[in-house]
């Protein structure tokens, strides 16, 4: 089996055709030549359509004008580039909120303490 990784074209797939009749002494199966052109076709679509993307991708960078991006825009790049995300960001946010609500929880404890300090040492000057 061909890796699906290497890049292949016509002529190649006619020699490998070869090279496998030679080799085994039959011809090729039909239906497995027929699904290695289409592999072959798959392979050069998908190489060109990513070569379109990275033109289109360089294309619009070399559009954006460093004068007229944003803040917002330089703050986006540089979290892009550091591989934040927006689910990133909303899980930085839940565990803070999450911290808060514990600091939080200790600071109820603690003014219920003060109470209860308070209410025992006033009822101690009150019966002495």
């Amino acid at each position: 089996m061909l890796n699906p990784a290497s890049e292949l074209n016509l002529s190649e797939l006619h020699l490998i055709e070869e090279e496998m009749s030679v080799s085994n002494g039959v011809d090729l199966d039909p239906i497995s030549l027929e699904i290695e052109k289409e592999r072959v076709d798959y392979l050069e679509k998908s190489k060109y359509l990513q070569e379109q993307l990275l033109d289109l991708k360089s294309e619009i960078e070399g559009l954006k004008l460093e004068e007229k991006q944003t803040d917002y825009d330089l703050l986006h790049q540089e979290q892009v580039f550091s591989g934040e995300n927006k689910y990133s960001t909303l899980r930085k946010v839940s565990s803070f909120k999450s911290c808060i609500f514990f600091m939080y929880l200790l600071v109820c404890v603690y003014v219920v303490w003060i109470i209860n300090r308070t209410f025992s040492f006033v009822d101690q000057i009150r019966f002495h």
